[in-house]
């Protein structure tokens, strides 16, 4: 008798060939990103696709099939804009100085993950590096409590603790200058804005909700699209006193390749500060690298320069921290 289709060997070569397909459908998805918000979903694995390419090209080049050799090459092609990033992180193409001076800010966020019962990782982490200001999203007033031992070196803070996802922090070892609880559009979580003494840049920490159907989809782009506005009104604002140096942080739930991700960054007329220090993924946590997305962020405006950026250590989160040294 006939074997079930599902214990039939599939011939490697079919394989590869659907492999290809399902890469070029990708493509195409990410084309299409801006027509629906499960389309922009697959945005967010940009990474993952270049890899598989490349894999796949080695695939068909072990072969030796010349059609399948250049269906690889092309498909990385279109898919190998990542390759670019990590090509210039490695030779050095975001450093653009090596130590700190009077006025550098260090900002360290973390994205702590409310449920995650582990502060020490943090503490530690806080102390070790020693950043000018902690930004901190889903925090709890258990968290904020948990976190005293940070009280003496960071006293200023602006908090709005939460017992959902998105209770948000900001712990300051510099004085807070008009710092305050803001609403981005209809989004129904807060944000914080502030500036720093002895700084001239403007923060906005935000969190928007994550796109898990069309109203949540709606809602996050609303609030991204506010941040971005913010930052422009912010340039335009300060241009006279302070250059409009505009910073935007925060866990964005959007990846570099999303198609709302460029439009804050047109509408704020901002960069990302990972330019030319890698892709810097930072979630989920606990899998390879290879694996997680960056969607934990820090965005710069005009007349800001990124000095470093690194990603921390497994804190107990979902997400892994940023720390960044902005001039």
């Amino acid at each position: 008798p006939l074997r079930p289709w599902w214990r039939r060997r599939v011939p490697l070569g079919a394989l590869l060939w659907l492999a290809a397909a399902a890469l070029a459908l990708a493509r195409l998805a990410m084309l299409a990103a801006p027509l629906h918000w499960t389309l922009e979903l697959s945005t967010h694995f940009a990474f993952q696709y270049a890899l598989a390419s490349l894999v796949l090209l080695l695939a068909f080049g072990s072969r030796r099939r010349s059609l399948g050799l250049v269906a690889g090459l092309l498909l990385v092609g279109v898919h190998g804009a990542p390759f670019v990033e990590v090509a210039r992180a490695q030779l050095g193409g975001g450093a653009e100085a090596t130590t700190r001076r009077e006025g550098d800010l260090r900002l360290l966020l973390a994205n702590v993950r409310t449920s995650n019962p582990q502060r020490r990782p943090l503490i530690e982490l806080v102390r070790a590096s020693e950043p000018d200001a902690v930004l901190l999203l889903e925090v709890s007033q258990g968290w904020l409590d948990d976190l005293a031992p940070l009280e003496s070196a960071y006293p200023h803070r602006l908090t709005v603790p939460r017992g959902d996802n998105f209770g948000i922090a900001i712990l300051s070892a510099r004085p807070l200058v008009d710092g305050r609880v803001v609403d981005l559009g209809a989004s129904g979580v807060p944000s914080l804005e502030a500036g720093f003494q002895g700084s001239s840049l403007r923060l906005l920490l935000t969190h928007p909700v994550p796109p898990m159907g069309a109203a949540s989809a709606a809602r996050r782009d609303g609030q991204l699209e506010r941040a971005g506005e913010w930052a422009a009104e912010w340039a335009a604002r300060g241009a006279e006193a302070t250059g409009g140096r505009a910073v935007v942080a925060g866990d964005l739930n959007a990846t570099p390749w999303s198609p709302i991700f460029h439009r804050v960054l047109d509408l704020g007329r901002l960069r990302d500060s990972r330019e030319g220090f890698g892709l810097h993924r930072t979630w989920p946590s606990g899998i390879h690298a290879l694996l997680r997305i960056p969607i934990d962020h820090v965005l710069v405006g005009e007349g800001v320069t990124v000095l470093r950026r690194e990603v921390g250590p497994h804190i107990g989160s979902d997400h892994r921290p940023v720390i960044v040294d902005l001039r």
